[in-house]
């Protein structure tokens, strides 16, 4: 983090505003002969964030530098605000009166600084040199092989096969028709949850029960909340204003009746247990709830049908299957594993006390070591000096004590957030950035590099995947319970990071530099004297986040990241931003209404340095020109609603700016558009019809585009044929066309597709609203990369997947297309589709599904067509896990005779229903 600390500062000192700013103070020679000590130091940083660094002395003396490098900071944002201060009305004299003040009081105050810096700088020098004295005599371990993570689907189950049967026969015991709960016992990190998973998602489990739910509970919980993830995992539409008892309601219609497994993961008391299955319904038909936890009995009435299951530890033998299989590939298990790495794996598994989770991280660790005696040798050796500790935690400070300082600092920023959160990746990593602890090298962007650190974390198995993109990039992911308290106990120690419930938190907050505040009751006491008191206490803080609340921030001069983590903050007013012209990272949900557009507009231009600014969710729709000159723009997105935003004016050199979303074209980019080199997600509107021209003029400079959405009415062959753009050999994501489907212009031109006009490389399009002449399926079938494919609000009439075609399709959805009379799968054709949705397409009546055709699909939806559009074929579908059936008519229940029918074809599959209409909101 010093490396980037340093050169983050030194950045901003060749900024030119920055250097006149300096001028104006009368320091910039001082300021000229501290930016060249400091770049002095630069050559001894070289590699400290991304080499592991375990000399205490050095870590110190690391920190001195950082330190060093944030004062500087505190300088530079100093001396802007006392420049860009607006004198506003005042008379030429006070006017004058000011100029003085600030020459004779701020630039003494401002002189005395810099020299302390300037000292504090020299010293660093002298201590690093004494340090490189003797470490030239330390005989450096051999380097660590490349890592090459290794992203896994499933979860290892090793050792619990056995007890996968003894749970699934309690679950589908035909003994037991009332519901009961079973609940899998033992100790944190035994690998509760890891068996849970794998019964969940058994053939077996999901034949049996017709509705599976998984809900993430944890220390803090709040019952509501419970029952809106349940209620959103079965597709129930979400109304902010429902009570709890509106809620349960909702749900326990949905359910009566059904057959159903809830899943509550990690509960620490009986109480949200109690409540639900008090609550849910119970209709004999064998329905269960499934729990995992460390405590012991935690149901104790005697009312309740209860079984509780102990999971104990893995015996040695599983213990050194699991390790070998974390820590070696998996070709030396053919062959054997050599006798030297046995005999030491049988050593760490007996210090490991069978604990599934120690066992995976020690695994992550050996990975990455040479495959010989020493190695595996010396993290034996490093585990014997924790051994005072319990066994899983001594594990986690072992794999943390053997990353690079970046990656300690990833790892602490995992403490951020609540227990059991589910962390939207390319956020995290934006985050990370702006709070510089990834350094940009000239052959990888700061996100590329970012990326390879969650993915390092995740093959160290110190976090965990929760959802993958189609390409197979890390969309989501989660800290174990037991990794996110090492990691609040380590920035707590290091006094990175504190997160506040409470207002009596403040008072402990003056070392840190970062903030989280969740759980804050009541919030209007909170609003008004939490922001002053965190200033005065803190004046020096750089990041806060706010999970269901902000207080006041004006006072926070120096922050660099401020976010609501998604949360809309309606009250938030700009007149509580102050000027925080060093933010780097800027998140909020505002809601601002037409009094405060200029306020914000104003506190928006002031930023220098900002890389992310995230409005989506909010009602910004008008940005000052004057933003687009920010040159260290990496990622601006903008809401959608009410109206798209102006994108950047003509000639505006944006050449750090990789996301642009939100936004619409300018009439006047007809001359010359904006200079977007390293642009890569872009999503843009046209202002009016006739502008199309303009957008096309836009593409043609973009040569990195991967992610591309035009939505629009009337999109023109110029745009749909891509083969002319300087991206069509990259972009992996397509969407065009209106997004209201239902609104469909008659006159609207059809176009003529043809092999080509679409990039090879796409995994995913969506044509919206797009009017064909003809049977688009021929051209779509040759993207031979495509994996998930929407077509709505078109006209097709006949529509035909050719035999063998769609070989990597998984995903294909259907919405409103009402002219679509029939549809024909030939042999073969989307051998590998999973998820089929067909949606609002009322005269489809001829729908046929020939021999091998979608033979992996898992889920069927169908909605809104004629009941007579069952498809010949469907009874062929053997891996069929799902069908949602609903009616043609709002408001109406299919027939009983039609559902018998529904039924009768699908009697394979596991679960089948028949719902309402208005629960048209189901989820995957």
């Amino acid at each position: 983090m010093a490396e980037s600390a340093v050169d983050s500062v030194l950045r901003k000192l060749e900024d030119d505003s920055v250097k006149v700013a300096f001028n104006q103070c009368g320091v910039s020679e001082q300021m000229v002969r501290m930016s060249g000590e400091l770049r002095s130091i630069q050559p001894f940083l070289q590699g400290t964030d991304t080499t592991n660094t375990i000399d205490e002395r050095k870590n110190l003396w690391l920190e001195d530098v950082k330190n060093i490098a944030e004062s500087i900071d505190v300088v530079i944002g100093t001396i802007l605000r006392i420049v860009e201060e607006k004198p506003g009305r005042m008379e030429a004299a006070k006017i004058l009166f000011t100029k003085i003040k600030i020459c004779l009081v701020v630039r003494r105050s401002l002189r005395d600084e810099i020299k302390k810096i300037e000292s504090k700088i020299k010293e660093v020098k002298k201590g690093y040199d004494d340090i490189n004295k003797e470490e030239q005599e330390i005989i450096r371990p051999p380097p660590r092989r490349p890592v090459i993570p290794v992203i896994e689907e499933e979860p290892d189950v090793v050792g619990f096969e056995e007890h996968k049967k003894n749970i699934i026969s309690l679950l589908i015991d035909q003994n037991t028709a009332r519901r009961s709960v079973i609940a899998i016992e033992g100790l944190g990190g035994v690998g509760k949850t890891t068996l849970a998973l794998t019964v969940y998602n058994s053939a077996v489990v999901k034949k049996h029960f017709g509705i599976r739910l998984w809900v993430y509970i944890s220390q803090q919980f709040a019952i509501i909340e419970i029952l809106k993830d349940i209620a959103e995992a079965l597709g129930i539409p979400q109304f902010e204003d429902l009570s709890l008892e509106s809620h349960l309601t909702m749900i326990k219609q949905y359910l009566v009746e059904k057959r159903y497994l809830l899943v509550l993961d990690d509960i620490w008391t009986s109480d949200p247990l109690s409540f639900i299955q008090k609550g849910l319904p119970d209709a004999n038909n064998g329905s269960r709830i499934l729990t995992t936890t460390r405590i012991s009995k935690i149901v104790e009435e005697p009312s309740l049908a209860f079984v509780s299951y102990k999971l104990d530890s893995l015996d040695e033998k599983s213990s050194l299957e699991l390790l070998l299989k974390k820590a070696l590939p998996s070709e030396m298990a053919i062959h054997g594993y050599p006798v030297e790495l046995y005999g030491l794996a049988k050593q760490i598994v007996a210090k490991l006390g069978g604990l599934a989770l120690a066992l995976s991280v020690v695994g992550g660790i050996l990975s990455r070591e040479p495959f010989n005696y020493n190695s595996w040798n010396r993290v034996i050796q490093q585990m014997s000096l924790v051994d005072g500790e319990t066994n899983i935690i001594a594990s986690i400070a072992l794999s943390y004590d053997n990353l690079s300082n970046a990656l300690k600092l990833c790892l602490q920023y995992f403490s951020i957030f609540p227990e059991d959160y589910e962390i939207d990746a390319k956020i995290l990593l934006r985050m990370w950035i702006g709070e510089r602890f990834v350094m940009q090298k000239d052959d990888q962007t700061s996100e590329e590099i970012a990326e390879t650190y969650l993915e390092d974390l995740v093959s160290r198995n110190l976090i965990q995947v929760s959802k993958s993109t189609l390409d197979g990039s890390i969309e989501s992911c989660r800290i174990h319970d037991l990794i996110h308290e090492f990691a609040i106990q380590k920035a707590k120690d290091d006094n990175f990071l504190m997160v506040c419930t409470k207002l009596g938190d403040v008072q402990k907050c003056s070392q840190t530099r970062r903030v989280a505040i969740m759980n804050v009751e009541p919030f209007d006491k909170f609003e008004e004297s939490y922001g002053k008191e965190m200033a005065y206490i803190n004046p020096n803080l750089r990041s806060l986040l706010g999970f269901d609340f902000l207080p006041k921030v004006s006072g926070f001069q120096n922050l660099r990241l401020l976010s609501d983590m998604g949360q809309t903050c309606s009250a938030y007013k700009p007149n509580k931003f102050g000027r925080l012209n060093q933010l780097s990272y800027f998140q909020l949900s505002l809601k601002v209404d037409s009094r405060d557009i200029s306020n914000f507009q104003l506190f928006i231009s002031s930023m220098r340095f900002l890389q992310t600014l995230d409005l989506r969710g909010g009602s910004i729709c008008d940005l000052p020109d004057s933003v687009w000159n920010v040159t260290t723009l990496r990622h601006v997105l903008l809401p959608t609603w009410p109206g798209f935003t102006s994108g950047p004016p003509p000639s505006t050199d944006l050449v750090n700016l990789q996301t642009l979303t939100g936004v619409t074209n300018r009439e006047s980019w007809k001359g010359k558009g904006p200079n977007l080199p390293e642009l890569k997600i872009l999503e843009i509107g046209p202002k009016e019809k006739s502008q199309w021209d303009t957008i096309a003029i836009l593409l043609h400079t973009l040569e990195k585009l991967v992610s591309l959405e035009i939505v629009g009415d009337d999109v023109p062959l110029n745009i749909i044929d891509m083969k002319g753009f300087p991206f069509y050999y990259f972009l992996k994501h397509l969407v065009l066309g209106n997004e209201y489907m239902n609104i469909v212009n008659p006159c609207q031109e059809k176009i003529d597709l043809g092999i080509g006009m679409f990039p090879t490389q796409l995994t995913t399009l969506r044509l919206k609203c797009i009017q064909f002449q003809q049977d688009p399926m021929p051209v779509l079938e040759k993207l031979e990369n495509l994996k998930l494919l929407f077509l709505g609000g078109s006209n097709c009439q006949q529509l035909c997947c050719s035999a063998g075609q769609f070989g990597k399709l998984e995903e294909l959805e259907f919405w409103e297309l009402e002219e679509l009379k029939e549809w024909k799968i030939e042999k073969g054709a989307m051998a590998v589709l999973k998820k089929l949705t067909v949606s609002h397409c009322p005269e489809l009546k001829e729908w046929k599904i020939e021999d091998d055709a979608m033979a992996k699909l898992k889920k069927l939806t169908v909605s809104h067509c004629p009941l007579l559009s069952i498809p010949e074929g469907l009874q062929h579908l053997r891996e069929l896990q799902k069908v949602k059936w609903y009616s043609r008519s709002p408001f109406h229940k299919i027939s009983e005779t039609k559902k018998n029918e529904i039924y009768s074809i699908c009697k394979h599959v596991p679960s089948i229903s028949t719902p309402p209409v208005w629960l048209i909101g189901e989820r995957s």
